[in-house]
């Protein structure tokens, strides 16, 4: 965040690809850009000292070694704050033409994030990836602008991998489990039905990352009966699934959790003996985090990396000796079985530095984070995930790929919400997937505790704005909570406007 100036190649970067009649060969390319290694510190405080950097990459394809041409448009990452090792693990597609004569070079500049100036340009490398093959991963020296020099604490390394010439799955089936209640749920809902404001806003204002509570727990426990049972009662919304449904659910190949507590907490418990969790583990994934509205401080993460699962260890221990008579048969061996439980593998990914919102979010904030999920699941070599995660990002998502789109206002929503009771009390069944009312009920209510709602993604088209959910169904006789007031502690309008990803947030500026 500070004043430095950059370069030509930053002003270059957001020009149109330079394509010229010798330009032939399709460019169709996938780049995974994983990390970086020693940024350098370059944000200037109050007191003229440097910060570590905000820092964000863009990249583009260039036929020549000094990158000033572009065959494609640059696109980049988010921002990771605060960190001299920023994990990105972006997915981006980049598609040109270029002259298949000519090498073919991945440019990649690395810049400092600034609310309030001019993004600083930290520094650029340049690769040749003409004989790159499908998989195959780089890391390469970023070239420091000599303003930053100073601030180097060893080689500065950027790392991505090359995808190209794969078959992606066109169709794939996401399993969205939210977590069970929390601590800050159980606040709450003491406030909203019981009335108990003090205590409520006593608990809700006095921690931050709340963990689940006994109810919560127990929750989690009941999905993961449920799965292991087969279990398909009838659900209140949309049609109910059919047993190839219900396999599909032994069938992931793949398990991300979001960081916060209660959510790899419910991961643990409710997916405990899956076949993929006892054999790979979890992938904790930032981007699957709560939604942060004004105030959310159970969005608010309390731990990084490794730390991660010891408070998720911690907390069960201590909820388990609070509540012993409403867990008693919860670990009936004590710690050895919460060794047990908590002895997969979790793979912190990017949540080693600093993972968390302390801003609330705005439509651009989320509608970045729903891009960078959809891309690391479309271009996954998985075909079925399990997400576990929290209500309001989950009605976030529903919101972008499920067919009516995002209200648009406050107005809106009060407006659907009308027309799905007439539809309840006359018996319609509103404007659902294969005459179900689901579509409705997914864009404006929450799922419920530990409920579990399958989508069938179509990403058969090129585009993001075409990726779209065919079909939807609860799981495991999980509902929505239509019961709750939607306002609260929620991203509505007034807070948050439509967040759809759009192709063009990509592209840099």
């Amino acid at each position: 965040m500070g004043s430095c100036s950059s370069n030509e190649h930053h002003d270059a970067a957001s020009g149109d690809p330079n394509v010229k009649d010798h330009h032939t060969e399709k460019i169709d390319i996938v780049v995974n850009m994983m990390k970086a290694t020693n940024i350098p510190d370059c944000d200037t405080s109050l007191d003229s000292k440097a910060r570590k950097a905000d820092s964000y990459a863009k990249f583009y394809l260039s036929e020549n070694a000094d990158g000033k041409t572009h065959l494609t448009k640059a696109v980049k990452t988010s921002f990771r704050v605060d960190t001299e090792f920023p994990v990105w693990n972006s997915y981006r597609r980049l598609t040109g033409l270029h002259d298949d004569n000519k090498a073919l070079y991945l440019v990649v500049q690395i810049f400092d994030y600034d609310k309030l100036s001019k993004d600083d340009f930290i520094g650029m490398s340049i690769t040749d990836i003409s004989e790159a093959k499908s998989g195959q991963k780089f890391q390469t020296e970023v070239q420091i602008e000599k303003q930053f020099q100073k601030h180097l604490k060893g080689k500065c390394l950027v790392e991505f991998e090359i995808l190209k010439d794969t078959k992606w799955p066109s169709q794939k089936t996401i399993f969205f489990v939210r977590h069970g209640e929390s601590k800050w749920n159980e606040a709450e809902h003491g406030i909203l039905q019981k009335g108990n404001l003090v205590d409520g806003v006593t608990t809700m204002a006095g921690g931050r990352d709340h963990p689940l509570n006994y109810v919560g727990i127990n929750q989690a426990r009941e999905l993961n009966a449920k799965w292991k049972a087969k279990d398909n009662p009838s659900v209140p919304s949309g049609e109910k699934p059919s047993s190839d449904d219900i396999d599909s659910f032994y069938q992931a190949t793949k398990i991300y959790a979001s960081p916060l507590t209660r959510a790899t907490q419910t991961c643990l418990i409710g997916l405990q003996d899956h076949p993929t969790l006892t054999r790979d583990g979890v992938t904790l994934m930032r981007q699957l985090r709560e939604v942060k509205n004004r105030i959310g401080w159970d969005t608010l993460g309390d731990a990084l990396g490794e730390q991660i699962r010891v408070r998720v260890r911690e907390k069960l221990l201590h909820e388990t000796k609070t509540r012993p008579h409403q867990l008693k048969d919860f670990l009936p061996k004590g710690e050895e079985d919460l060794d047990i439980l908590t002895n997969p593998k979790i793979d912190t990914n990017d949540c080693e530095t600093y993972w968390w919102d302390e801003d609330h979010n705005k439509s651009v904030d989320i509608s970045e984070r729903l891009t960078d999920l959809i891309h690391a699941l479309r271009f996954s070599d998985h075909e079925i995930i399990i997400c576990v995660g929290h209500s309001l990002f989950f009605r976030e998502m529903c919101r972008a790929f499920i067919g009516g789109g995002h209200p648009k206002s406050t107005k809106e929503i009060k407006e659907l919400l009308k027309t799905d009771k007439n539809n309840e009390k006359e018996g319609k069944k509103g404007l659902g997937f294969e005459g179900s009312n689901l579509a409705m009920d997914s864009r404006l209510y929450k799922l419920g505790n530990a409920a579990c709602l399958m989508a069938k993604f179509d990403f058969s088209k090129p585009l993001m704005k075409d990726w779209k959910i065919t079909s939807a169904k609860l799981m495991f006789g999980s509902r929505f909570n239509k019961k709750e007031k939607q306002d609260m502690a929620s991203s509505d309008s007034k807070d948050v406007p439509p967040s759809v990803p759009d192709d063009k947030a990509l592209l840099s500026k």
